[in-house]
């Protein structure tokens, strides 16, 4: 009407202008139904019930027929019934997006194509006719030709290789070689930490597992922090098959490679080859130096010893090698083996005795490393340690033989005690006792002149506790060098003797506990000074015999025993519970249990937290039922009392 124009004229532009919309949208509609029929990939749309409704000509050529044939085809035909019926129950999760990898046969013959298929629903059309799903079926048949190739690859080399996703798991495919070399049945999407370093840590050092976590941490970071980290990767790493081995009898060697997207790490490559031959022979040559090295430090060691204390000492160390062979035989714990080892340590740590200090230290590191392995058949892995510790042992006999000398009947010729050798003194003795004996026989006249004669014959196997003055000093002076102190040390025997085999047992107790003051009680000269002391630490030890009772007493003038820090470390160690209220003298006995260490870092001095403890056992083992008492006085000092009852 604004136009003037009659109501049949509108009539007639309304139609037209609809003609040309319905002839744009029947267009549009043919183009987008070309571009679908044309599409490489299988598109469709079905019923829950399997029935098809609408499929594209890639999904046709796949049926073999033609897109107005496919209506009503049931899509289940295409599948196993097995398949079909997962399909269905993933139909009835609320996920709306489900993702399959299907394989679908083609015209019934035995060639199989591979397709990715994703189903999605559609919002229900109705009650009765349930929910639409769409489909879009990728042809991954390359693909997955392309996986099999590689992995026929992988199989023909003797290598490892495998990549590391972004979740720190083991992608497939990798190649079958890899699971020999790990020895694990199947890798995939395990967790890479463990499937390549799990049978591993326990031969590596701290260092080398903070850098495995490194490994891990690449992925999803930038580039560039490949490049930071990447020499701190370990590349060569000692296995073992077992678990239960208590040394790596393989090696492995590691190369990576970032896999990059747009500047992130989304996945590491890891090479992984057997080089156990190549590092077995290298180790021999490395061995044969070392041995010839080994060899010349310990004639420089044996020739470097005062002869006067080379003999006590190795006798010490025969004591303690026949009680080792005896507790590894009994099967006792490795703990207990390593209080022998120890002791062993201490003795040639002595006498400057560094090849054999060193291996037996390397020994207990190893002991302790392994002990819950080794604790479930303690009898057969330390018999193992002891053979090759009495090897060693062997070795260092033979060395000190040639240079000083044995007799005829294989006795040292090192003579002591006014050139007497205790074997000497011994065969002596019993000689003697076993004529005189014969002589007098149990006759009450010669009774009293009989005990007269045996207590004069016994005086003969007893020893001047003086002996082991020179031995203390040493120990004393070598052992404050290395830790960078100086120690004024007194000694006082009163001219007292024991009986031959007290010597070694009060040896050992004594070296420990002069090492441990030496160590954690004497503080360093410029730590001394700061706190008002003269910058040499002064130890005093005195050992008095009253008849068979032999009561000693070691006094240092250290910083003494913080009794807070002691019981801090007994309750992370779980010996006490928190807030357990206790006094100073039950802290202290705490330093006494099996283990206890407030050391953080174990040394050939203050070993692994078995000292104290060991020394403990060893005195109530040897007559003394109080076993080692301990006094401190923060700042001032620590002193040490021990008695033990020596009867002939």
């Amino acid at each position: 009407k604004k136009y003037n124009e009659s109501s049949e004229e509108i009539a007639s532009h309304t139609i037209r202008a609809n003609h040309e919309l319905l002839l744009g949208l029947t267009a549009a509609k043919e183009a987008s139904e070309k571009m679908t029929n044309e599409f490489p990939d299988l598109l469709g749309v079905i019923l829950e019930n399997g029935k098809i409704i609408r499929g594209n000509g890639s999904f046709c050529d796949v049926l073999g027929c033609e897109i107005e044939d496919v209506i009503d085809f049931a899509i289940k035909k295409l599948f196993k019934k097995k398949t079909w019926n997962l399909i269905k129950r993933q139909f009835k999760r609320e996920d709306p997006i489900t993702t399959f990898t299907l394989e679908l046969p083609i015209d019934g013959s035995d060639a199989e194509r591979i397709f990715l298929w994703t189903f999605n629903r559609f919002t229900a059309v109705s009650d009765r006719r349930g929910n639409l799903w769409s489909f879009l079926a990728k042809d991954i048949t390359k693909q997955k030709q392309t996986e099999g190739k590689l992995s026929a690859i992988f199989s023909a080399i003797p290598l490892g290789v495998m990549t590391i996703n972004r979740e720190g798991k083991i992608d497939w495919p990798y190649s079958a070689y890899s699971e020999v070399l790990l020895d694990r049945d199947d890798l995939t999407d395990l967790d890479a930490n463990e499937a390549l370093f799990g049978k591993s840590k326990r031969f590596m050092t701290t260092e080398d597992i903070e850098h495995i976590g490194n490994l891990m941490g690449l992925l999803g970071e930038d580039e560039d922090w490949y490049e930071m980290v990447h020499k701190q990767l370990p590349t060569e790493m000692p296995f073992a098959d077992s678990l239960e081995a208590l040394e790596a009898d393989k090696w492995r060697s590691l190369h990576y490679s970032p896999v990059v997207q747009n500047g992130i790490i989304e996945k590491v490559l890891v090479i992984v080859e057997d080089i156990t031959e190549r590092v077995r022979q290298r180790n021999e040559m490395s061995q044969q130096l070392t041995k010839e090295q080994k060899i010349a430090q310990l004639i420089f060691d044996l020739q470097d010893i005062d002869q006067s204390l080379l003999e006590p000492c190795m006798e010490d160390i025969d004591s303690y090698m026949s009680n080792a062979e005896t507790a590894a035989k009994d099967g006792v714990d490795s703990r207990g083996f390593c209080d022998l080892l120890h002791g062993i340590k201490g003795v040639a740590r002595t006498v400057n005795l560094n090849v054999y200090k060193s291996f037996v230290h390397e020994m207990e590191s190893r002991i302790m490393r392994n002990a819950p392995t080794i604790d479930k058949d303690s009898a057969k892995y330390l018999s193992l340690e002891y053979s090759a510790l009495d090897e060693e042992w062997k070795e260092i006999k033979k060395y000190q033989s040639i240079i000083y000398g044995r007799n005829e009947t294989g006795e040292s010729k090192v003579k002591v005690n006014d050139g007497i050798s205790w074997d000497d003194l011994k065969e002596r003795q019993a000689r003697l006792l076993e004529q005189y004996t014969g002589i007098i026989g149990d006759s009450s006249e010669f009774g009293d002149q009989f005990v007269k004669i045996k207590n004069s014959i016994q005086e003969l196997s007893h020893v001047e506790l003086n002996l082991l003055t020179e031995k203390f000093h040493h120990l004393s002076e070598i052992t404050a060098k290395r830790l960078g102190k100086n120690i004024e040390l007194v000694i006082d025997w009163h001219d007292n003797k024991v009986d031959k085999p007290y010597l070694s047992i009060l040896t050992e107790i004594i070296t420990h506990l002069l090492t441990n003051a030496i160590d954690h009680g004497v503080e360093l000269p410029e730590e001394r000074v700061a706190s008002g002391k003269d910058a040499i630490g002064r130890i005093s030890m005195e050992g008095t015999l009253e008849g068979d009772q032999f009561k000693f007493k070691l006094v240092d003038d250290g910083a003494g025993i913080n009794p807070e820090k002691v019981l801090a470390s007994a309750i992370k160690k779980g010996l006490v519970k928190d807030g357990a209220d206790m006094s100073k003298e039950d802290i202290f006995k705490l330093l006494l249990a099996s283990g206890f260490s407030t050391v953080e870092e174990a040394s050939d001095i203050s070993g692994h937290g078995i000292g104290l403890g060991a020394v403990d056992k060893r005195i109530k083992d040897n007559g003394g039922p109080k076993g080692l008492e301990i006094s401190s006085e923060l700042g001032k000092g620590t002193e040490m009392n021990f008695e033990l009852c020596l009867t002939s």
